[in-house]
């Protein structure tokens, strides 16, 4: 419904930038909301690892990184003034901070890699991307110094005997036997924590079920594509796969037909959107969790259909 919606009710400049601005507010207020878990360290359970509005600092991440390419987007397009540039840039600057204040690895590495890919599509912002890393790089080693617990997370996304890596490890492998023991249809939507926790869990894992509830215990693979094979089998998992990238076919396609010059092109944005999940969606199960899917379904929408508002500013045929 959010890819619809936009589809049908953006037809021109002035909706355009209403959803905009209306998405980088409701992305200050959850930035808002993890500051104040930052400073009063409220969130018992995680640590210093804030999650705004959401139910984990992992989805919170995923969260920023759809924002992020975004509000960048938005402080470039010359329709906005230059005081909503402004607005859109703080917001940028604050959703990047949040994002490592969420100490979620999986995040920070595709963020980077997203980077990569900007920059490796458009020469003009590589001097720029480099230099901006480079920064965050020594920014982030210097907050490690306060935040010991910052400097863990990094160094542990290297270290294979750091438990939540090995329990990875052995669900990943989990899940390829389930798929090969089901190999037709799967196991069932959702049903990879009960058949997990029961039947596939290995004796080295540590992270089991609390309760006498196998459900209490890991609910999916920590990767979008094995929950696919795991739960959906052959038939599942090559759907979601080429559905996906059918999706990413027609905003290549689309960037494709860019005006020269546009290096702000919406369907480039989209890619970036879509880079930035699945890359993630390698160690998380990401495709799963509803707030993630409507704010990316919207901004699906918003970048198929973005570059033809901007060509006409009255109208535009959907």
């Amino acid at each position: 419904m959010p890819f619809f919606l936009v589809m049908v009710g953006v037809y021109n400049q002035k909706y355009l930038k209403l959803t905009c601005l209306f998405f980088a507010v409701s992305v200050l207020l959850t930035d808002l909301m993890a500051v104040h878990q930052l400073l009063t360290n409220t969130i018992f359970l995680w640590g210093l690892r804030v999650l705004g509005f959401s139910n984990s600092p992992t989805f919170f991440a995923t969260h920023m990184l759809m924002a992020i390419p975004v509000l960048w987007w938005c402080a470039h397009k010359n329709y906005f003034s230059c005081r909503e540039k402004i607005f859109f840039l703080f917001v940028l600057l604050l959703s990047l901070l949040m994002l490592i204040a969420s100490q979620t690895r999986g995040a920070w590495i595709s963020f980077v890699v997203t980077s990569i890919i900007y920059a490796i599509c458009c020469k003009n912002m590589r001097k720029k991307i480099a230099i901006g890393l480079s920064a965050l790089f020594l920014f982030v080693g210097a907050i490690s110094v306060a935040y010991p617990s910052i400097q863990d997370r990094i160094d542990s996304i290297t270290d294979m005997q750091y438990t939540s890596n090995s329990e990875r490890v052995l669900m990943w492998k989990a899940a390829i036997e389930i798929t090969k023991d089901h190999p037709l249809a799967g196991i069932g939507s959702d049903e990879f924590g009960y058949v997990y926790n029961t039947q596939y869990i290995s004796p080295l894992a540590k992270e089991r079920p609390k309760t006498d509830d196998p459900r209490s215990g890991h609910g999916h693979p920590h990767n979008n594509i094995l929950k696919r094979f795991s739960e959906g089998g052959v038939i599942g998992g090559s759907i979601f796969i080429l559905f996906n990238l059918y999706i990413l076919y027609r905003l290549i396609k689309q960037y494709k037909r860019r005006e020269d010059g546009n290096d702000y092109s919406y369907a480039f944005m989209g890619i970036l959107i879509f880079t930035a999940l699945h890359v993630e969606g390698l160690t998380d199960t990401n495709f799963t969790n509803v707030p993630i899917m409507r704010e990316f379904w919207l901004l699906l929408g918003l970048a198929w259909i973005g570059d033809s508002v901007e060509k006409d500013k009255n109208e535009v045929q959907v």
